[in-house]
């Protein structure tokens, strides 16, 4: 998802409107108000470069704008949506891994006593 990498810091298209535009359509949040928080957002990030204040990662942005959640909401429901996303499958693709020899010997089990049973 290209939508979730405008809000990474170190994206060249940080805060692009048209892909956070895009990621909004997703998960219907106000247009109009996202678009301003936008442009409040990105001149804020932007004034803290400038003082050598940078923000490195989703979380330190989102962390950043906690305490101006009333008017950032619409940009900090997008950012905790991202953060909430997984890189990838893999973590869980190894959970159920893992947890597969487990239900096969627990499938055996109920099959043994069973037979025991009868």
């Amino acid at each position: 998802m290209r939508s979730i990498q405008a809000l990474n810091l170190k994206s060249k298209s940080f805060l692009s409107e048209e892909l956070v535009l895009d990621l909004n359509r997703l998960f219907e949040c106000d247009m109009e108000d996202l678009k301003h928080e936008l442009y409040q957002a990105r001149n804020i990030v932007e004034r803290r470069a400038q003082c050598g204040n940078d923000l490195s990662s989703v979380l330190e942005f989102t962390s950043f704008l906690e305490p101006y959640k009333k008017v950032f909401h619409q940009l900090i429901c997008l950012c905790r949506i991202a953060l909430a996303l997984p890189e990838s499958s893999a973590t869980c693709e190894r959970s159920f891994s893992v947890l597969k020899p487990i239900k096969i010997n627990t499938n055996n089990i109920g099959v043994l006593s069973k037979t025991v049973l009868i």
